[in-house]
């Protein structure tokens, strides 16, 4: 009982301490006084958090301005892991996705074993059994991070909920195989989950075979503990006692062995092993400063990522030193399984957030990103730019985008036009060749005027799906919406504040203005605040929905530079007002109005809440974000009556020949019957109406190829023709 004791008031010293730092050559200096466990470093704003206890605290208190952010001793035993996951909560979830998703989530598998023998376990979500590029997610290999449990539970119930609603998830669950391994290392979680502070960091391995768990000698840190670059570069300690431990041997840990067996037998493309804290999106090398030779990769990734969750990215050596990590293990071990790109992701801004709305910002600031790791794990497009324009009757559509497959190269590639509500159109210019695309950072492609077709009814409204396509079984399709005619969901020009709730910070409605501060002022530091709709959207019944928003901004840190992210403005979505998702965040300088729109078809719900945040760091600041104004616009395509489908697809028997440059026509029933020509350009050259008529002739006194368009009360027929 008494060494039980000891071993909790050790424990319970721990603290976490901001370091007030001028440059990198201090993080040394503190870490070769032997505190190695560094949580969070930002070396332009000239601070590094360090995890260190008592003792080393008083070795170092009078040496560098600090801040204590979290002081173990003062904390009260946590009931339930406070907000978070529990490892066996944890187990729970994943058998409860199984359970509900059955045709989607495997049955919750064992990885390995950990130390204490228990188990780390998996599920594997898709759709279907075929052999799939394999992603792969992992969390809480440092016990003291149950942030990213959440985060990565929370994106598996994001894809699971949305797959018969959302095509694109649709298509990724059908092709691809994503691996979801909660809890990497149970034993140290559950350790955690005992006792007051919650830092331990590493597994519970027993150092000196003495038989008694020793919180100041015992255990590994996994993350130092992968066979690549083990040991090679002062980025680990050989002290049992240091946080940063890495273990007797390479992949010494039955937790580590575990991992690594598994991964090389699934082989995945995309790796993200999850962390917290930091609001980080770093990648390999962190053993040295040198760039992989797929550096360009990783930012080409992290650059769409980060707009989502505006996250700092760069790689992992200028955060600090390390060694025998997974992400370098993940990319840099080839002799043992095919290349992967091995992200870290770094959440949140504490190791633990007692308020469940902050948890739930750091998952929902996280699905867009997480799911681009899905995208990139094997050939996939992205359409970057969908432009259309009518010229008469005539809609022409340009197509931009890129393949964000990493090493997955693209042969051959075609796209074709399908107009899903095709009885209003008549298709002419339908399929286009790409070629040959790059993968991941190198794949682009863009064609202007890629397909044409003839509006037809006035109809302004389509849906369209786009499929790309080889010859070598590629196939994606790509759900589109030409909305020629919308009609307004909500508009707002902040002339008051009846439609909204503010939540906290300095927010002002001015002059037909949202402003995040009084006009002339600079906002606030240390702000976490929103602006919400008061009543939820119901945007359920359309097949089209987009949010345009006229704003302008002045906020500290550079649109343009991956890693210099500090304060941001947000325009995020939500089903039930708590668990919101950014569509795009905004920093920098943007001193004029501007017209942002951003397609939410895939967020259209019954129920749908807007918001616009703000946060601010404490650090410099800037003159704010203000609105103009807010639309939501909705689009249905044209539809055409049950009746009029069925007589369409079973009694068209109009029928028709071109002879000496005549179109003949033969209706073999009364009816009025309309006639439309067009050139192959849309313009339109014979529109004539015809009464009880069985045969038409037409001479157009033209040669060429044309369209021809016949409604009668019975039927539609759509065809090119040759005059000759």
């Amino acid at each position: 009982m008494l060494i039980t004791l000891l071993l909790i008031s050790n424990f319970d010293e721990k603290m976490v301490v901001r370091f007030y730092i001028k440059s990198k050559s201090d993080i040394e200096n503190i870490m070769n006084m032997g505190m190695t466990d560094i949580t969070s470093v930002n070396l332009k704003k000239g601070y590094a958090d360090f995890v260190i206890n008592k003792f080393q605290y008083e070795k170092v208190k009078n040496l560098y301005s600090h801040e204590v952010l979290f002081d173990g001793s003062e904390m009260k035993t946590l009931i339930n892991f406070g907000p978070y996951y529990t490892y066996s909560e944890a187990m729970n979830e994943i058998n409860k996705f199984h359970l509900n998703y059955p045709n989607l989530v495997s049955q919750p598998f064992i990885v390995g074993l950990s130390w204490e023998n228990r188990q780390i376990k998996g599920i594997k979500v898709s759709a279907n059994n075929n052999i799939k590029p394999a992603i792969w997610f992992n969390s809480a290999i440092h016990a003291r991070e149950p942030g990213g449990v959440s985060a990565l539970l929370g994106f598996t119930y994001y894809l699971l909920k949305n797959y018969y609603k959302n095509s694109e998830i649709n298509y990724l669950l059908n092709n691809r195989d994503i691996y979801v391994i909660p809890v990497t290392n149970p034993d140290g979680y559950v350790f955690n989950e005992s006792y007051a502070s919650g830092l331990w960091r590493k597994n519970k391995r027993d150092n000196n075979n003495n038989g008694v768990f020793e919180t100041n000698y015992d255990g590994v840190d996994l993350n130092r503990n992968f066979g690549y670059m083990w040991g090679c570069c002062n980025g680990s300690s050989p002290n049992p006692s240091s946080e940063t431990y890495r273990g007797p041997s390479p992949f010494s840990e039955p937790e580590t062995q575990s991992y690594r067996n598994f991964f090389n037998q699934v082989k995945p493309v995309i790796a993200n092993d999850i962390h917290t804290y930091s609001n980080l999106i770093i990648w390999p090398w962190g053993y040295t400063s040198t760039p992989t030779p797929d550096d360009s990769a990783f930012r080409a990734l992290a650059w769409r990522m980060f707009r989502y969750n505006a996250y700092n990215s760069f790689q992992a050596y200028y955060l600090y030193v390390t060694d025998g990590t997974s992400d370098d293990w993940i990319y840099g071990a080839t002799n043992e399984h095919p290349k992967s790109l091995g992200f870290t992701f770094e959440i949140g801004e504490s190791f633990y957030q007692p308020d469940t709305n902050i948890i739930l910002e750091q998952v929902g600031e996280n699905i867009f990103p997480f799911l681009y790791l899905v995208k990139a794990g094997g050939p996939f497009i992205e359409i970057s730019n969908f432009s259309y324009i009518f010229s008469g009757d005539t809609v022409k559509i340009s197509i931009s985008g890129i393949n964000l497959g990493f090493n997955s190269p693209i042969s051959g590639l075609y796209a074709k036009l399908e107009i899903l509500d095709n009885v209003n159109a008549i298709g002419i210019d339908t399929i286009v060749y790409i070629g040959n695309l790059g993968s991941l950072g190198y794949g682009f492609f863009n064609i202007p005027n890629a397909f044409k077709f003839i509006s037809l009814n006035n109809c302004k409204n389509y849906k369209v799906r786009i499929i790309f396509y080889n010859n070598s079984g590629f196939i994606q399709p790509v759900e589109k919406f030409i909305a020629g005619q919308k009609v307004i969901v909500l508009e707002d020009d902040f002339n008051n504040n009846s439609n909204w709730q503010v939540n906290g910070g300095t927010w002002v409605f001015s002059n037909g203005y949202l402003r995040t501060n009084q006009q002339g002022t600079l906002y606030n530091n240390n702000l976490n605040t929103d602006v919400r709709l008061l009543n939820p959207l119901n945007t359920s019944s359309y097949d089209y929905l987009e949010a345009i928003i006229i704003h302008r901004w002045r906020l500290e840190g550079n649109y343009n530079v991956l890693n210099d992210v500090y304060d941001f403005a947000s325009l995020d979505f939500s089903d039930d007002n708590r668990l919101f998702i950014p569509v795009k965040r905004f920093w920098g300088n943007n001193i004029n109005f501007r017209s942002d729109t951003f397609d939410i078809t895939h967020l259209k719900t019954s129920s749908l809440y807007m918001r616009f945040k703000f946060y601010s760091d404490g650090a410099d600041r800037d003159s704010g974000w203000v609105i103009d104004k807010i639309q939501i616009l909705g689009a249905n395509s044209c539809n055409i009556s049950k009746r009029e489908e069925y007589l369409f697809s079973d009694f068209s028997k109009i029928n028709f020949h071109v002879s000496k440059g005549k179109v003949i026509l033969n209706i073999p029933y009364k009816s009025s019957v309309k006639v439309r020509i067009y050139t192959i350009d849309g313009k339109v050259i014979f529109d004539s109406d015809f009464l009880n008529r069985e045969r038409i002739y037409i001479d157009l006194n033209k040669k060429g190829v044309f369209v021809l368009y016949v409604k009668t009360q019975k039927e539609t027929i759509r065809e090119r023709i040759l005059v000759f």
